[in-house]
């Protein structure tokens, strides 16, 4: 993921922001929490010898991706709205427990197609073959998308199906400038995604509008400030696990995404040791690559 990212990150103070009050209202005990880690994507020949057992074929790719992560962020949506028949075959080809959390595609996000019924309906249409399987959902709007073009998320909102869960990435700041585009999602039942990248700590909140809610870490390759990073993330998630949060998502990206699982098996470490449950470390074809990680 290119947005915000910067070549010297010695200087970005990675410190998460203070949580806001409002958060407080959102938080339900009776809710038992899910969380969630994946990666991009799962077309990657350079994860054969790692976490895909030697010889694996690309048509298999998914099905052995799906029992080593339990989610993943499916931006291949970002770029062509799917089939009914392809998600169907993606439902049948993954594990029983897997999440997906498909990328509105960029001709409605990106390209004047919000209030579009055609466009918006049939993307929805074809995720809701997800069934069960499906996480959440996410619009992300481009880094020009200001709050002057709130009536183009009022006119996507009207037509996106209540039953299917939604979430939005801002990437403007002035979205951040007061609590007004926050409180229009909570009052929507729309999941505010949270985005962590070194180059735009300005987009960075902590906001909650519902009992859902998407994480985007973008690491820098296994620097050290990744895993400090990822510590910092694992205690939020406990406190928001305690706290009565339904699903949370962690979804990790890195310059290098062929490092993903070796940062997944780190946070999924730590939420592990915070008693986090139902959770699975990373099954690593070579074992000594986990014990190599858990030594950083």
């Amino acid at each position: 993921m290119k947005f915000g990212k910067i070549s010297n990150i010695e200087s970005i103070d990675f410190s998460l922001p203070k949580e806001p009050a409002e958060n407080s209202h959102i938080f339900n005990k009776t809710h038992k929490a899910k969380v969630y880690v994946g990666a991009p994507g799962w077309g990657r020949p350079d994860w054969i010898g790692k976490v895909y057992p030697k010889g694996t074929k690309a048509k298999d790719f998914l099905s052995v991706y799906s029992r080593v992560f339990n989610s993943i962020e499916l931006n291949s949506t970002h770029y062509r709205t799917p089939t009914k028949g392809l998600v169907k075959q993606w439902y049948a080809e993954s594990a029983k427990d897997f999440k997906f959390s498909p990328k509105v595609a960029s001709s409605i996000s990106h390209y004047g197609g919000l209030g579009k019924v055609g466009l918006v309906k049939d993307f929805a249409h074809a995720i809701s073959h997800f069934e069960d399987k499906l996480g959440l959902t996410f619009l992300q709007l481009s880094e020009n998308f200001t709050p002057a073009r709130l009536g183009e998320l009022k006119a996507f909102n009207s037509l996106w199906p209540k039953e299917l869960p939604i979430s939005i990435e801002f990437r403007h700041s002035d979205w951040f400038k007061d609590s007004k585009a926050l409180d229009w999602l909570e009052e929507n039942n729309i999941s505010s995604i949270i985005t962590d990248v070194a180059g735009r700590r300005d987009v960075l909140h902590m906001r909650l509008t519902n009992s859902k809610v998407i994480i985007r870490f973008v690491g820098n390759n296994l620097h050290k400030t990744d895993f400090d990073r990822m510590d910092m993330w694992a205690q939020k998630i406990r406190e928001w696990f305690d706290k009565g949060m339904e699903e949370i998502y962690f979804f990790l990206h890195e310059p290098e995404e062929t490092v993903a699982p070796e940062a997944a098996d780190h946070i999924i470490k730590k939420l592990i040791e915070l008693g986090i449950p139902n959770l699975e470390r990373i099954k690593f074809v070579d074992s000594v690559a986990r014990d190599q990680v858990s030594l950083i």
